[in-house]
């Protein structure tokens, strides 16, 4: 597995601690996420989904919440760049498996993709967990 030593937090975001408690977005970042994703999508180039955690799901959640985003923020020929987040209050629960899972399915089945790629830095350890553990790469 490759991780990329050169890749930058992004701005706002501190080291460590500081950086995982920060990791949450207001509706308004989500809003200018799904019109960048809109956009993207309409020229072939992404294929992003949003990951929906529904109240039915969970004895925890009043109302459906979306939680994230998943999917190819790039696709080059039949390549997927395959990426994922999720709201801090949602780790390691299986989301992340469920939604990267799916992804990768829709991907060669619906998309036509041939290889997906996941990129993450070398600071992002519960992505490469993920990928060594689960997905034993």
């Amino acid at each position: 597995m490759k991780h990329l030593p050169f890749l930058q937090p992004p701005k706002g975001w501190g080291d460590g601690e500081e950086r995982k408690k920060n990791r949450q977005w207001t509706e308004q970042d989500m809003i200018d996420r799904v019109n960048l994703q809109k956009e993207a999508r309409s020229q072939g180039k992404s294929c992003v989904f949003n990951v929906i955690l529904l109240a039915s799901a969970t004895i925890n959640e009043e109302e459906d919440r979306c939680i994230g985003g998943v999917g190819f923020a790039t696709i080059d020929g039949d390549t997927g760049y395959l990426g994922i987040t999720l709201d801090r209050s949602v780790t390691r629960k299986g989301y992340a498996t469920e939604a990267l899972y799916t992804s990768i399915v829709f991907a060669f089945e619906k998309l036509g993709i041939g290889k997906i790629v996941i990129q993450t830095d070398n600071n992002n350890e519960e992505m490469r967990g993920w990928c060594e553990k689960t997905a034993e790469l």
